[in-house]
């Protein structure tokens, strides 16, 4: 079986600002860019360096990654990145140092110095996880609004409530 997949990708020429974000997302394809690349037509894997941009389609809105250096694995919609990682999804988003984006799973796991804004609402934690289909966050060893340290946390991204 053939796997194909609309797919968009080029070296960077500029840094991303919000207007390629913006058109990333109304073109509802898999976008790469970074400024150097390797790619395996075999394994289906790009190995990405420096001003490394992925946004992949999730049905109805776009996951948009942003960091120092990824592996995509296309045929499985897979992404693993580390180094000063942006990972936004409609008007939350994560700061980490490492995310591994698992789209069968509908599942994105980030971790070390996680910084999460949403509405008003401000976590800081060591590791995380965002299952964008159900839009429940979990964090560990999360402080809330720079309040006490907690084992775990989960807030609800469509309410902006956070669950027990």
């Amino acid at each position: 079986m053939l796997l194909c997949l609309p797919i968009y990708a080029q070296a960077a020429t500029k840094t991303i600002t919000p207007a390629d974000v913006t058109k990333a997302e109304a073109n509802g394809n898999f976008t790469i860019t970074s400024d150097s690349r390797k790619f395996n037509p075999i394994s289906g894997e790009y190995d990405l360096n420096g001003h490394v941009f992925v946004s992949l389609p999730t049905h109805g809105e776009q996951l948009v990654i942003k960091a120092d250096k990824a592996k995509v694995k296309l045929y499985s919609q897979e992404v693993n990145a580390e180094g000063k990682i942006t990972l936004s999804f409609g008007k939350m988003s994560f700061r980490c140092d490492k995310t591994h984006v698992v789209s069968k799973e509908r599942t994105a796991y980030v971790n070390g110095n996680i910084l999460f804004k949403h509405l008003k609402n401000t976590i800081k934690a060591d590791s995380a996880s965002y299952y964008w289909k159900g839009k429940l966050a979990t964090f560990q060893n999360a402080s809330v609004n720079g309040g006490q340290p907690q084992k775990e946390v989960k807030y609800n991204v469509m309410s902006g409530e956070f669950v027990k």
